[in-house]
């Protein structure tokens, strides 16, 4: 498989594939899902409109872990944990690395893959209209929104002109009480034919050192932090916790537990264990959403990179801190006791909606079901907030949002989302 992924990244090779590939998709591909779904019952779900089809066909084909990019690496370059791009009105600083909070399973983990600890950049985010300082301490009740991107843990950007930049903004202002929000850019998993790179937990590392950076050095309390993950940013926003619960002792100075959780579209089973039925999401979805199947190139190379260290295939159906949604007989012992309040938003017609049910139910069984809401989106893809042309699903999605932030923090009784018709 490794063959395959990257095989034309060479130049002139890459640039011919990706030529060809380009044209065969305008002049083939194109006129074909012109032509395809214009009777509605052709349409992957019979509710979208006509112009959703083909953008969804156009980002599956195109997209960073898509056919092409398999071949010939990501058809767009992105800034990475490397460096901070200079660019006027990014407020972005270097955040240093916490070697003295890692304990117990993560480090053991670390020491054996010989993850480096390096300093990261860190990008904040103001509400619209606000202009604050980079590390400015929290007013009395400012709240923050700790945001942790997606991209299949080998991919895509923090930074805030890039894919996650605009849903970014406009989840800091969702509530009145938070004017900021800040991101880190974590290191991505790499494997040949390239260097093979930051394995886990180097992600979960990476993410602690930023989680650390708001509460030891702003000085926001972590009950006014609310975690926020899309994809495989919510598998590590979930494994942050975890590990926070498990290692927060007085003797180890680890920052407490954050406020709240927002889990968007998470990816938490990187096996296969919900993949064992026809019917399931992971292939009865495969028509509707953008993601590939985990058995492509693409998928099959980052989840096999990512859990090198811990074992691949078998810490995919067995660990804790990558698939705690796992129903594999391998699976250990799975706690959610000790989270905070959490919401989590996913799409109907996503590959990944098996697995996420699977956490809600697994969350709502230690937690209670006033403690878990969930936000599902009738028809929806993965990671939706990230997609401006599901105009109306993503305005409802942002509103249940605000409405759980409310509560959260109020403090009122809690009210049931879907009296303002969120689908809750």
């Amino acid at each position: 498989m490794d063959l395959e992924v990257y095989a034309l990244r060479q130049q002139p090779f890459r640039a011919i594939y990706i030529v060809v590939e380009l044209l065969i998709t305008v002049f083939i591909r194109l006129p074909y899902w012109l032509i395809l779904y214009i009777p509605r019952h052709r349409r992957p779900r019979v509710s979208w409109p006509y112009s959703r089809c083909i953008a969804v066909e156009i980002l599956r084909t195109l997209m960073f872990v898509g056919p092409i990019a398999a071949r010939a690496g990501p058809i767009s370059t992105k800034p990475d944990h490397r460096s901070i791009p200079d660019i006027p009105g990014v407020k972005a600083l270097w955040i240093d690395p916490t070697p003295d909070l890692l304990f117990g399973d993560v480090n053991e983990w670390a020491d054996a893959g010989n993850i480096p600890y390096v300093r990261l950049p860190g990008y904040w985010y103001d509400r619209h209209g606000d202009d604050t300082p980079i590390g400015t301490a929290p007013h009395k009740g400012e709240k923050v929104l700790y945001m942790i991107k997606g991209g299949a843990f080998v991919g895509l950007s923090a930074h805030p002109d890039y894919t996650f930049g605009p849903m970014f903004r406009r989840l800091v202002g969702s509530h009145p009480l938070i004017r900021r929000g800040f991101s880190v850019e974590y290191r991505l998993t790499t494997g040949p034919p390239l260097e093979h790179e930051h394995p886990f937990p180097t992600a979960l590392m990476d993410v602690l050192a930023g989680y650390a950076y708001l509460t030891d050095h702003v000085g926001f309390a972590p009950e006014d932090i609310v975690v926020e993950g899309d994809s495989s940013g919510g598998n590590l926003a979930i494994a942050l916790v975890r590990y926070l619960i498990e290692n927060g002792t007085e003797k180890n100075h680890l920052p407490g537990v954050p406020g709240g959780l927002i889990l968007v579209s998470p990816w938490v089973d990187l096996g296969d264990s919900h993949d064992d039925h026809p019917e399931c999401s992971q292939r009865m979805c495969l028509s509707s959403d953008y993601l590939p199947g985990y058995g492509s190139p693409m998928m099959v190379w980052a989840r096999k990179h990512y859990c090198s260290v811990v074992g691949y295939p078998e810490a995919t159906n067995s660990n804790r801190y990558i698939s705690p949604a796992s129903i594999d007989h391998d699976m250990e012992h799975v706690s959610f006791k000790g989270f905070p309040r959490t919401l989590i938003v996913y799409g109907d017609a996503e590959v990944l909606h098996d697995q996420v049910v699977t956490l809600r139910d697994r969350m709502v069984d230690d937690l209670g079901g006033e403690w878990v809401r969930h936000h599902v989106v009738k028809d929806g893809i993965h990671a939706i907030l990230v997609m401006p042309w599901f105009n109306f699903e993503c305005k409802a999605a942002f509103e249940a949002i605000d409405v759980w932030l409310k509560e959260t923090w109020i403090g009122k009784e809690s009210r049931d989302v879907s009296e303002k018709g969120y689908g809750c």
